[in-house]
């Protein structure tokens, strides 16, 4: 019987990811554009407000299929480093926790990075591009999640005028930034996992891999 942990099933979750992560990315310029000729006003274009709403709802499904396979993946991704003993994984509970809000802002990237670390290295391949690109979309996070939640905290506790005048002023922004935000998050990671096709097309799991390279449990 075949190892569930077999990089075949890895390439298969890694070319939806591929797929999926192309139409996000065109959706995100689609929508990017549509937000920013709204956003100065073209009253010519209230009569496609419908077109506009269906465009958010897909690309809202799509970011849900983006969701739920990323945690595919890092199963997947998991499963395989832990069956050919490429080193130590997780538990598949724990690669569900990194995935709830708030810890998903630290743990899932710091189970990511681990696991591709170890592929990489298996596959003596250089991670150094592919770990730039996860710690980029991690930082990313950070700033739009603070970008997010810190202009309208200041509208509401700040009470020196000026300031809420500036926090109102770049909070008008806020789709734009969101636009972008997302649009450039797509294409770094579109980017990761055309490198992570090339790093799994290369590996050759029959070599004698790290053996018992030590990886957190936790």
């Amino acid at each position: 019987m075949e190892k569930t942990g077999n990089p075949k099933y890895l390439r298969v979750v890694t070319i939806i990811l591929l797929i999926v992560y192309v139409l996000f990315m065109l959706m995100n310029f689609l929508k990017g554009i549509w937000d920013w000729t709204f956003y100065f006003g073209n009253g010519e274009l209230n009569s496609l407000i419908r077109i506009k709403n269906y465009m958010g709802k897909f690309h809202l499904v799509i970011y849900v299929v983006i969701y739920i396979m990323e945690i595919i993946f890092l199963l997947v991704l998991n499963r395989l480093v832990k069956k050919y003993g490429i080193g130590k994984g997780y538990h598949f509970l724990i690669i569900l926790l990194s995935f709830l809000p708030v810890a998903n802002c630290f743990l899932f990237y710091i189970i990511k990075r681990k696991l591709n670390k170890q592929l990489f290295t298996y596959s003596e391949m250089s991670v150094r591009r592919s770990d730039l690109k996860i710690v980029t979309t991690w930082v990313l996070m950070i700033l739009f999640i603070i970008y997010t939640f810190l202009i309208p905290l200041l509208m509401f506790y700040v009470v020196e005028p000026e300031l809420v005048s500036r926090a109102d002023y770049y909070l008008h922004f806020s789709v734009l930034v969101t636009d972008c935000y997302f649009l450039i998050t797509s294409l770094i990671c579109l980017l990761y996992y055309l490198e992570f096709k090339q790093m799994l097309n290369k590996m050759d799991l029959t070599v004698s891999g790290i053996g018992n390279t030590p990886l957190l449990d936790n």
